[in-house]
């Protein structure tokens, strides 16, 4: 390292000795994933990437049967932002990514899972709550009504925080930003405890809770898809994992 030098760089060795490690790196993937191929699911590794939400509604209902059908794949979770998860995906680290759209990156390849429909969380402490209860009030005229209101919010770096920005901007509406999360069901159950409020996909809503959820126009949606290198060929387990995913949830 260049100590000499503020923040801290590689020296010019340092950089070529980086670069053959990261290479290194790439080629033990490949022939992990040549390896599984060739097994024919008898052995190998499965690496998943995927945002801390998706890990949280998706993988219990994939990775169990997954596990007893494939039981001598070895599965290595990575929760990450939906960039971080996306290029891991091209350097190869990754072999899918449980993502939502819009993707960051054209190079990757995505099946889609499912879509569902976003929600305004309205908690009972806010002071909308009781007009919006009593049906005084449309969608329309609610988001006129928020504009300048407090707000938790999914933070950058996440597909459905694009979502959330593009719903901010149609409605005009400039929020004052209390804490931003990582977690969409962080963001609902704080948003409920502190009387501001946030937005969250329908499966992050609480069938318990006392909020009102405001369904957001149709053009808004939640779509998650299962992400891959298009310049690489998908492996046997990562094929068996989409074709089961699917029927999960179709």
């Amino acid at each position: 390292f260049n100590r000499k030098k503020h923040p801290i760089t590689f020296t010019p060795e340092g950089q070529l000795y980086y670069k053959y490690l990261q290479e290194q790196e790439r080629l033990y993937h490949d022939v992990t994933r040549k390896i599984t191929n060739i097994s024919n699911l008898n052995s190998g590794f499965l690496n998943i990437g995927v945002t801390p939400t998706l890990a949280f509604h998706i993988l219990h209902k994939i990775l169990p049967k997954f596990m007893n059908l494939f039981p001598n794949i070895k599965i290595n979770l990575i929760e990450g932002n939906s960039q971080d998860i996306e290029k891991q995906v091209l350097e190869g680290k990754v072999d899918l990514c449980l993502n939502t759209l819009p993707l960051w990156n054209k190079n990757i390849q995505y099946t889609q899972i499912y879509t569902e429909p976003i929600y305004l969380v309205v908690p009972p402490q806010h002071h909308l709550y009781k007009r919006i209860q009593q049906n005084e009030l449309n969608s329309n005229e609610i988001m006129s009504l928020i504009s300048h209101d407090h707000f938790i919010i999914l933070k950058d770096r996440y597909g459905l925080k694009q979502i959330i920005n593009k719903v901010l901007e149609t409605y005009n509406i400039y929020p004052n930003i209390i804490l931003e999360t990582s977690n969409v069901d962080n963001a609902d159950r704080l948003a409920i405890s502190t009387g501001v409020l946030t937005f969250i996909p329908s499966s992050s809503t609480e069938h318990n809770s006392d909020a009102i959820y405001v369904e957001l126009n149709q053009s808004f949606t939640n779509t998650v898809v299962i992400g891959y290198n298009k310049l690489e060929n998908l492996t046997k387990a990562s094929d068996q994992f989409i074709d089961l995913t699917l029927k999960q949830f179709n």
